[in-house]
């Protein structure tokens, strides 16, 4: 499955309980933080296998989120 706008991940979800894979696609980076934060809630916060791409590159989401932490000091 190929979502093109993957919003609050609705789409991941319900292809995640199909047994399904989903690709999604999301520029907008408050839309990002919403999918993944709620992606891994359901999957009661397992990220060894969640996955973004930033500048073109596959990164883990934790790294993703040190990587933020170390841009600003912050996290969102």
């Amino acid at each position: 499955m190929l979502d093109g706008f993957l919003g609050s991940a609705s789409t991941l979800i319900a292809c995640e309980q199909m047994d399904r894979i989903c690709y999604g696609v999301e520029l907008e980076p408050k839309f990002v933080d919403v999918a993944v934060k709620r992606y891994l809630e359901f999957k009661n916060n397992d990220s060894t296998d969640v996955y973004v791409i930033r500048d073109g590159e596959k990164v883990s989401y934790e790294d993703a989120v040190i990587g933020l932490e170390d841009a600003d000091g912050t996290t969102e």
